[in-house]
């Protein structure tokens, strides 16, 4: 009320200064005008904020089916929970990323913890390289070969750094060999380097491994 009272009284002053015949006239005018840009419907009209914005569009929209074996992820039945998360894998859909990745901290089953990094591997999304991180400081051997093949499988300047890093620190020659193997593709300085300290392993299929790695980082042949 107090907004039509206050557009009322300019408009008027306004038709009153331009020289409207009569006092009526200043009025309608005014109540005219005044109706049309206090009505809520007018404003809603001019508003410069697309509708998409107004939706909550940042929220992403899982299909039913990944839904379904999102939700097996957890099933105590391994021969529901594993094919689920193989089909994840193979959906080459990031919006399963989150929940893998959540399923990977509550889950206690190693084997179920290494499909689950094999699957993440088959995105090859940065958005999972925390969970890799986390996997490379888990006791489980055969978990860590995984994330390094992962690793590897996904090429990314972020992921050959975290393959750099972990032959500085992983003690386990089986590990080791598959670091030998994947850091062959990595083509930095600091990867020959790591390779070159690889060669001088105790472990002979460490050592093998990193010498194969070098010749075909030399050659370019397999």
């Amino acid at each position: 009320m107090d907004s039509l009272l206050s557009c009322f009284g300019q408009v008027y002053f306004f038709f009153a200064r331009a020289g409207a015949r009569t006092r009526t006239s200043h009025v309608k005018i005014a109540l005219i005008l005044c109706s049309i840009f206090t009505t809520p419907s007018w404003s809603d009209t001019i508003s410069l904020t697309p509708p998409s914005q107004n939706t909550a569009n940042s929220v992403p929209v899982i299909d039913p089916k990944l839904q379904t074996n999102l939700d097996k992820v957890s099933d105590p039945k391994t021969q529901i929970c594993l094919p689920a998360i193989d089909a994840l894998g193979h959906s080459q859909n990031p919006v399963v990323i989150p929940g893998l990745a959540q399923a990977f901290k509550a889950e206690n089953r190693a084997l179920v913890r290494r499909y689950i990094v094999d699957a993440l591997g088959q995105l090859r999304n940065p958005a999972a390289l925390p969970t890799f991180a986390l996997a490379l400081k888990d006791q489980d051997v055969q978990l860590r070969q995984s994330t390094i093949a992962a690793l590897g499988l996904m090429g990314t300047p972020q992921a050959q750094a975290m393959l750099v890093a972990q032959a500085s620190v992983e003690k386990s020659p089986a590990v080791k060999a598959h670091l030998a193997h994947h850091l062959r593709f990595v083509p930095t300085s600091d990867a020959t380097n790591a390779l070159h300290k690889l060669q001088q392993d105790k472990d002979p299929n460490v050592k093998r491994k990193a010498d194969e790695s070098m010749t075909y980082r030399q050659t370019g042949a397999r």
